[in-house]
C-alpha cells in the first residue's frame, strides 16, 4: 500500500491538529466572524481584543442547536429511532428497541471490502482495471442482496435501500422496522447486521458576563494562539491539500471562503474534471446530480449534502451552522479584512453534509468516507460523537475506521466539548478529587483505538468594546451593538 502521501503530511496534521485540538472545537453560534460585521479595531475607541476573565468560566450553559425534534404518533405507529442516546452495541439494541421502531441498519456481507482484498486508495481513485474487476464481483452480491430485501420487505412502507459500500466494507444500508434485524442476518451471504448510531455535533458552551448575553467564542485569534501563524510562516499552508468536512454544510459565499487564485493552487488539487472522472463511482452520484453541479470553486471543489442527497449544503437542513465554524477554523483564507484565518488557509474543502434536523446517522457518513477515497481527499474531520463513548460494543465501527486508518487519509474525529466529570460539582473546583479521578466525557466515535482524537481548546481572547482611561483600555457589553 502507497503511505507516501500520509507519510509527507503526517507532521503537518498531527502538528496542528493533535497538538491544539482547534479544528474540533464547536462555538455557541457559529463562533465564525463574518468580516463584514466586524468592526475594526480603532486606537480611541472600539473592539478590542482583551483576555477573558477566567471568573466567569465557571458559569456556563450548554446548548445542542441538533435536539431531535419531538414527533408525534399515530396508535400502534412505531417510532423512528433516531438520537444521541441511540445503543452503540447489539445487547444494548435489543433492551432498547421495540420490533416496530424504524431504524437504520448496516448490512454487511462475508465479501472482502477492496482495502481487506488489498487494494490501496491509489488504486482505488484511479478505478484501475483489477479494482473494477473486483469490485463488480461485490455489486454483483450487493445487488442480490438488495432484491431479497425488496422482495420479503418491500411492502413496508417503512422499508426503504441506503448507501451501498465496497471499499471499507461491503455491506448496503437499509431503514426498516428492528424486529426485521434477526430475519436479515439469516439470509445467505451476510456477515453481520447492526444498527447504524446517530452522532450529534459537540455541544457548544457559552461564558456568562453576567447580563443576559452570552460571550461567544471567537476565532479571530485562534491560529495565533495555537502558533499555526508561525508554521504557515514557513511555508506549511496546506497548499495543494484537500481536506474534507463532514458536518452541517457551509456558507458557500462567504468571503473567507473565497476562490483561490491559481498560484494558490498545485496539479494535486482538485479541478471539476476529476470529479467528473470518480462520479460514477461515488455514493453521492445516486442522487442523479451532474458532477459538474457540485463543484463550486477552486476553494470548495465539491459540496454535496448526504444526508438530503442534495446540492443544498446550507445550514437550513441541520439548523446549526457549525459546518461553517469548523471549516473556518480549518481552511479560511488570509485576508486583509480580517484577522480570521484558518489553520491550513491554502487548503480546498471538501463539503460533505451528513446532518440533518436528528443528527448523523453512520451510514451517511460512512457513504462520505467511502467517497473521501474516492476523491483522494487527504485529511477527513469528524466533528462529531455522543458524550461518554464506549471503547466495546462497537467492533464493526471499529472495523471499519481501522479499514480507512490504514489508508493513506488522515481520520481526525472530535473528542467533544463537554468539559469533565465534576464540572459544576458542589465542591465548586470543577475539578474531581485525586481520589475519584475524571473517567472522561470523551465521545464515541472518538474513543475507538483506530480514531485520531482530538480535544478542543477554550480561546484565551475574546472581542469587546472598550473606552480608554489614560492608557488603560476597559471593555465593556453593549447589547445595541453586534461584535460578533
Amino acid at each position: 500500500m502507497n503511505y507516501m502521501k500520509k507519510d509527507s503530511c503526517r507532521l503537518f496534521w498531527y502538528w496542528l491538529c493533535f497538538l491544539t485540538g482547534v479544528p474540533m472545537a464547536a462555538a455557541a453560534g457559529s463562533g465564525f466572524v463574518d468580516p463584514t460585521v466586524v468592526p475594526e479595531v480603532s486606537q480611541e475607541s472600539g473592539p478590542v481584543s482583551l483576555i477573558t476573565d477566567t471568573a466567569v468560566s465557571e458559569e456556563t450553559e450548554e446548548t445542542n442547536e441538533n435536539t431531535a425534534t419531538p414527533v408525534t404518533l399515530a396508535e400502534g405507529e412505531g417510532k423512528y429511532v433516531d438520537n444521541d442516546s441511540a445503543p452503540f452495541s447489539q445487547s444494548e439494541a435489543v433492551e432498547s428497541y421495540a420490533d416496530t421502531d424504524v431504524v437504520h441498519l448496516i448490512v454487511e456481507l462475508e465479501n472482502n471490502s477492496l482495502l481487506a482484498a488489498g487494494f490501496s486508495t491509489d488504486d482505488i481513485a484511479a478505478n484501475t482495471a483489477a479494482v473494477a474487476s473486483y469490485e463488480s464481483r461485490q455489486m454483483s452480491a450487493l445487488d442480490a442482496m438488495k432484491s431479497r430485501l425488496s422482495s420479503r420487505f418491500g411492502g413496508s412502507d417503512s422499508f426503504e435501500l441506503g448507501y451501498t459500500y465496497t471499499i471499507a466494507t461491503t455491506g448496503l444500508s437499509v431503514k426498516t422496522e428492528y424486529g426485521n434485524m434477526d430475519t436479515i442476518a439469516a439470509m445467505p451471504g451476510v456477515k453481520r447486521v447492526y444498527v447504524a448510531p446517530t452522532f450529534q455535533v459537540p455541544e457548544d458552551t457559552a461564558v456568562s458576563d453576567g447580563s443576559d448575553d452570552l460571550l461567544q467564542p471567537m476565532t479571530d485569534n485562534a491560529t495565533q494562539m495555537i502558533g499555526s501563524d508561525v508554521l504557515n510562516s514557513t511555508g506549511y499552508t496546506g497548499k495543494g491539500m484537500k481536506v474534507a468536512i463532514l458536518d452541517t454544510g457551509i456558507v458557500l459565499g462567504h468571503p473567507s471562503f473565497a476562490a483561490l487564485s491559481e498560484d494558490q493552487l498545485t496539479e494535486s488539487s482538485m479541478t471539476v474534471e476529476d470529479i467528473e472522472e470518480v462520479w460514477p463511482s461515488l455514493n453521492a452520484s445516486s442522487s442523479g446530480i451532474r458532477p459538474a453541479n457540485v463543484y463550486y470553486s477552486t476553494k470548495i471543489p465539491y459540496a454535496f449534502n448526504y444526508e438530503t442527497r442534495s446540492l443544498d449544503v446550507s445550514h437550513a437542513t441541520a439548523g446549526s451552522d457549525h459546518g461553517t465554524h469548523v471549516a473556518g477554523i480549518t481552511a479560511a483564507n488570509k485576508l486583509d479584512t480580517t484577522d480570521v484565518v484558518g489553520v491550513a488557509p491554502e487548503a480546498q474543502l471538501i463539503v460533505m453534509q451528513v446532518f440533518g434536523s436528528r443528527g448523523a446517522n453512520w451510514d451517511t457518513i460512512l457513504a462520505a468516507m467511502e467517497d473521501c477515497v474516492r476523491l483522494d481527499v487527504d485529511a477527513v474531520n469528524l466533528s462529531l460523537g455522543s458524550a461518554a463513548g464506549f471503547t466495546t460494543g462497537t467492533e464493526a465501527m471499529a472495523e471499519v475506521l481501522d479499514a480507512f486508518t490504514k489508508t493513506d487519509m488522515e481520520m481526525l474525529i472530535a473528542a467533544g466539548n463537554d468539559t469533565n466529570n465534576a464540572l459544576n460539582n458542589l465542591l465548586g473546583w470543577n475539578m474531581s478529587k485525586t481520589s475519584n479521578p475524571d473517567i472522561g466525557l470523551v465521545g464515541t466515535p472518538s474513543t475507538l483505538f483506530q480514531a485520531l482524537s482530538v480535544a478542543s481548546v477554550n480561546n484565551d481572547k475574546t472581542a469587546m468594546l472598550y473606552f480608554t482611561v489614560g492608557d488603560t483600555k476597559i471593555g465593556y457589553s453593549d447589547t445595541g451593538v453586534n461584535t460578533s
